[in-house]
């Protein structure tokens, strides 16, 4: 027997020992002479309804004029219902494309482009406002301390060979500065150099 007709045949035990009926075999039953059942013709299913407070909201979000969030939280609920919308203008568009009415689907393109706009803006006005909270810093911000960071980091690199020469072979410092330096500069540097471009 084939694992998935032995599998049904478990189900069906399951489910005869739930409902306090007998087990059903997994086998077919014998053919009857009866007639088939009539026909019933029925109809099409409905299709389900359209969520149009959804709609409605995503075209009042591409209809509304900007507002100015000043809040973090305020700003954040903004950009989450304005990327709940962008989603559903996509879901739609999609669906007019399949559906093959092209008229609603170019009106959905539209709205989208209007949601994509909010979205853009109030994505730059989250930034500013973490930026202003100090949440987070701006990329010429982080820059300049990465700048100065590595900068002493390489400050240090650079004066370490003349530092730990006379440690490392106090017979021979020269012999050491020399293999120090050309370490640093074929191996160190050179990898730095050659990742970074």
């Amino acid at each position: 027997m084939p694992a998935d007709l032995d599998a049904g045949a478990e189900w069906r035990k399951r489910n005869a020992a739930r409902s306090g009926q007998r087990p059903v075999s997994a086998q077919k039953p014998p053919p009857q002479a009866t007639e088939p059942p009539p026909r019933v013709e029925s109809a099409p299913a409905p299709e389900p309804p359209e969520d149009t407070a959804t709609e409605k909201e995503v075209l009042a979000i591409a209809d509304q004029p900007e507002e100015i969030a000043n809040g973090t939280e305020e700003c954040r609920a903004a950009l989450k219902s304005v990327r709940l919308a962008r989603r559903f203008c996509e879901s739609k568009m999609a669906s007019c494309h399949k559906s093959g009415d092209d008229a609603m689907a170019r009106q959905w393109v539209q709205t989208l482009q209007a949601v994509l706009s909010r979205q853009s803006a109030l994505e730059d006005r989250f930034r500013d406002i973490l930026e202003r909270d100090k949440a987070t810093i701006s990329v010429s911000a982080a820059e300049r301390a990465y700048r100065g960071v590595f900068q002493d980091i390489r400050q240090k690199l650079l004066a370490a060979p003349a530092a730990l020469a006379a440690r490392l072979n106090p017979q021979d410092p020269p012999h050491a500065l020399g293999i120090l330096e050309e370490y640093l500069q074929k191996t160190v540097f050179r990898e730095i150099y050659e990742t970074a471009n």
